[in-house]
């Protein structure tokens, strides 16, 4: 997704990265191009938003191949209003297996809920969370328990107004962050809770019993996406684009015609690097010719 989205954060919402930080008008310009045949997803989202003013709890996840634009509906439900605290957290492939290495980030920015918890929550959290005091009771080895305390810090943080919780690549969230989370998750109920997520379509983990398949766009929706953000493309140049993107609107935002100099960008490799073998022919030779070109 392009770096102009990644904009100014709000203040009235706590993130771990700098991209979870969209701001209001510009933002929403710009994501309304992303996000074009997204309807569905958006009114998934809507949903939720509402409930969460009301203050029930939901879960929601979005499933699809890389760069097919699952983060961009994370993004969309974070810059909606009213978000009393936002906290999110990134899967990190090179902490795929340490446990308890995503819920260590994601819950960190409520620290100052602990206080909340029961005695022997605080001891089963104490080992997980770095910056939780200790305790006089043993740390027990009950994930029944954790789960309880991140349900609990979860509806606590939500007592000053609804909260977002947002994972984006959660198929290298590690196995414990993953279990204990979707425990919690499961449980909310009148919370005002939102909990999003963002996985790849080869991940066969159950996370939650609703998730979305996010699939490519249509050839007129990947045209309209093609002209609003790269109108100098045109003729054969942009035919190429279009065929080899296959709908794919990262692809269509960053893929370069044949013949083109310039490499290949930084996202496109990383998003794409270990689906290389799933793509179409035309797009694996595109993407080979772009990766050569100009390095």
């Amino acid at each position: 997704m392009p770096d102009s989205l990644w904009l100014t954060p709000r203040p009235d919402v706590t993130s771990r990265n700098r991209r979870w930080n969209p701001s209001s008008n510009r933002y929403f310009r710009k994501i309304e191009q992303v996000l074009i045949e997204r309807g569905p997803e958006r009114a998934a989202i809507d949903g939720l938003i509402a409930a969460a003013r009301a203050g029930r709890s939901g879960v929601l996840g979005f499933r699809g191949e890389a760069g097919i634009g699952k983060t961009a509906l994370l993004e969309y439900a974070h810059a909606q209003p009213g978000w009393a605290r936002v906290i999110s957290a990134d899967g990190v492939e090179a902490e795929r297996d340490l446990p308890y290495a995503g819920l260590n980030v994601l819950l960190r920015p409520l620290l100052d809920h602990v206080g909340t918890l029961t005695e022997p929550q605080r001891a089963a959290l104490g080992p997980v969370i770095a910056g939780v005091e200790e305790t006089t009771v043993d740390h027990p080895d009950n994930r029944f328990l954790l789960g309880l305390a991140v349900l609990s810090l979860l509806a606590a943080a939500a007592a000053d107004g609804p909260v977002l919780c947002l994972v984006d690549d959660a198929h290298w969230f590690d196995d414990a962050s993953a279990q204990t989370l979707f425990f919690a998750a499961r449980r909310l109920d009148a919370e005002g809770v939102v909990v999003l997520f963002a996985t790849r379509d080869d991940d066969q983990r159950r996370y939650s019993p609703r998730v979305l398949d996010v699939g490519p766009l249509s050839p007129a929706g990947a045209g309209d996406l093609l002209a609003g953000r790269r109108p100098e493309l045109t003729g054969r140049a942009r035919r190429q684009v279009l065929d080899a993107a296959a709908g794919n609107p990262l692809a269509l935002l960053e893929l370069h015609p044949q013949g083109s100099d310039l490499p290949l960008s930084g996202r496109l490799r990383e998003a794409f690097g270990e689906r290389l073998r799933g793509l179409p022919e035309t797009t694996r030779q595109m993407l080979l010719i772009a990766a050569t070109d100009g390095t």
